[in-house]
């Protein structure tokens, strides 16, 4: 099935890299990275969705820094990537 997805650029040319570097064709990989993600987001037990654990929230009085919208998607991408290394490498 063919389909569009608007990927951040950076996102993009980090995969279109990694392609390169395995010697992949760039749909491959993705297609790899999708599987890989399914597989750990499988259903629960009793067909409910399996939750996450909650978020840790900083101590009253922390400063937390502002970040445009451009900034969070950028270290989700950051984030995302990270993790999907180390579970490549194993």
């Amino acid at each position: 099935m063919r389909t569009t997805v608007d990927l951040p650029e950076d996102l993009f040319r980090r995969a279109k890299a990694k392609a390169a570097i395995e010697g992949r064709s760039l749909r491959s990989v993705i297609v790899r990275f999708i599987e890989e993600g399914l597989a750990r987001e499988a259903p629960a037990p009793g067909g409910g969705r399996r939750r996450s654990a909650l978020p840790e929230f900083a101590p009253v009085g922390t400063e937390i820094l502002a970040r445009s919208s451009a900034e969070l998607n950028k270290l989700l991408a950051d984030e995302d990537l990270r993790r999907e290394l180390r579970a490549w490498r194993g």
